[in-house]
């Protein structure tokens, strides 16, 4: 995406959506940079402090976009809403790491994107293109990540779509099925539409 300028002929882009078109250039992306940078954090955390629990929370720090959209692009029109790219990095990469780590005991998502497949299905949408694994659809969508983190407990709350819009349940495509697939030791997935109180209640609720 970009920051649209006052001239609407002049864009001025990131370092981070110069370095994410780089790395898709070369056919990857930024995530394996950053996943790995967690994973050895985590992996020495683990190894200083050997009796400790490691709880991971991913957080998006910015605000959601209206349920009704009146403009397609970021470019504000007179008397339209103001719209907000998503900061999904935070969630997305915890995703991955607690997918990937045997070292993690729970994990909370704050306001991550829903599904891969409905940024490809919008001609619009709100989220920073360094988000995006390289060819992530090839192989998996974001309903099979959530089920390989398991069997750590996770909490989903807030989960927004390609247009950084709060979605309801019955938007949200992840099935109590597949994730029986993978359960193990009694932990579920939650996942909560209305707030924000549950994440502290989900992380007091961890043994």
């Amino acid at each position: 995406m970009g920051e649209t300028a006052v001239d609407s002929e002049v864009f001025y882009f990131s370092d981070e959506i110069t370095k994410a078109a780089f790395c898709f250039q070369l056919g990857t992306s930024m995530y394996q940079f950053r996943v790995s940078n967690l994973l050895t954090l985590i992996s020495s955390i683990k190894n200083k402090y050997k009796s400790s629990k490691i709880h991971l929370l991913g957080d998006s720090l910015s605000k959601y976009n209206p349920k009704v959209i009146r403009q397609n692009r970021l470019l504000i029109d007179k008397g339209l809403d103001e719209l907000h790219i998503a900061e999904s990095i935070g969630p997305m990469i915890t995703m991955f790491t607690a997918a990937l780590s045997n070292d993690i005991s729970s994990c909370v998502l704050l306001s991550p994107l829903s599904d891969f497949k409905d940024i490809f299905e919008s001609h619009y949408f709100y989220h920073m293109m360094s988000i995006f694994p390289h060819g992530i659809l090839k192989h998996m969508n974001t309903t099979e990540i959530f089920s390989l983190i398991s069997p750590i407990n996770l909490l989903i709350a807030n989960p927004v779509n390609g247009r950084n819009q709060l979605i309801t349940k019955n938007n949200f495509k992840i099935t109590s099925k597949l994730y029986k697939l993978y359960r193990k030791n009694g932990n579920r997935i939650q996942v909560k539409f209305n707030g924000f109180q549950d994440i502290q209640r989900f992380f007091s609720d961890q043994k």
